[in-house]
């Protein structure tokens, strides 16, 4: 969906992309909209999030509704500051175990899922604006609870993998080298998005490039083609100019050697006895009055 037309469907806060028929949640445009803290997905086609859609931490109000969810990404509990998440009418068997992180959610709708049994139960009815609120905390309790067992089973097949001869230092610190691992997949996971939204930008500039250097050759060439059909060369112009000024500096340079030698005969002539006038004297007086001579001759011809 272009960004222009993501644009024109905020209003405030509000973000409606409703009844939009959307298969693909626009994440990248989304990203850039941070003043819309309420999202409203509902009633599109959806069957599953992408995983930088948990990228979008500013979102406080989401829903999802009547959609054709069958998951949610395991970094769903990354959006931390949701507060009120509508999923009513999906496909969902269970939550990611991330959601225990939710710890602002304070309503929460899961009815009309495939629930399984234990989650059916704690997630509860939602008929009313308080057991829809009851239903947030409960879930958010039961998912932390699911992730405590979870990472008590992890610990106790790691043990039983090492043996018991390891101290509980020698656990502590595989405990950790798994964690160090895990936090490396996910800084390679945000590197490879990082990389590829790069490619994506450079490959906009290049196109950009693209357009404006092919439009300046279309209106050179244009030029170009009015000269000709004019009769004018194409380099003419230049040509004309460059020789004007040419002329031009002839000309002021000439002109300024006259005014200098003007201003020094002068000069020597009403100090003569000037060291440095004795020897312009010497040069200029015998070819000045030669022409001084040619002059006279000249007019008493006249």
């Amino acid at each position: 969906m272009p960004k222009d037309n993501l644009r024109d469907k905020v209003d405030g806060n509000q973000l409606d992309l409703s009844l939009s028929d959307i298969t693909v949640v626009p994440v990248k445009e989304m990203a850039n909209l941070t003043k819309a803290t309420h999202v409203d997905l509902s009633c599109n086609l959806l069957s599953s999030l992408p995983s930088d859609f948990c990228s979008l931490s500013h979102i406080t109000k989401l829903d999802l509704s009547k959609n054709q969810l069958e998951s949610l990404p395991e970094e769903f509990g990354d959006l931390q500051k949701l507060v009120h998440l509508d999923l009513f009418g999906n496909n969902l068997t269970t939550l990611p175990l991330s959601f225990f992180r939710l710890k602002n959610l304070k309503w929460l709708d899961l009815r009309d899922n495939q629930l399984d049994p234990g989650l059916k139960e704690i997630a509860g009815e939602c008929l009313t604006e308080a057991e829809c609120k009851q239903c947030a905390k409960n879930v958010v309790s039961y998912m932390r609870r699911i992730q405590a067992d979870t990472e008590r089973t992890r610990q106790k097949k790691l043990q039983e993998q090492r043996g018991n001869a390891e101290t509980p230092i020698e656990l502590e610190a595989a405990r950790k080298a798994d964690e160090e691992r895990e936090r490396q997949r996910k800084k390679a996971e945000k590197r490879a998005e990082k990389e590829r939204r790069r490619q994506e930008y450079q490959a906009r500039l290049a196109a950009k490039g693209k357009n404006v250097t092919k439009k300046v050759v279309e209106e050179t060439e244009t030029k170009i083609a009015d000269q000709v059909s004019n009769g004018i060369p194409a380099h003419a112009e230049k040509k004309v100019k460059g020789g004007l000024s040419c002329c031009t500096a002839c000309m002021t340079s000439l002109l300024a050697l006259l005014i200098l030698f003007a201003v020094t005969y002068y000069y020597c002539y009403t100090h003569r006895r000037e060291p440095f006038c004795i020897d312009i004297n010497k040069v200029v007086m015998p070819y000045w009055t030669s022409a001084h001579d040619i002059v006279q001759r000249y007019l008493g011809k006249r």
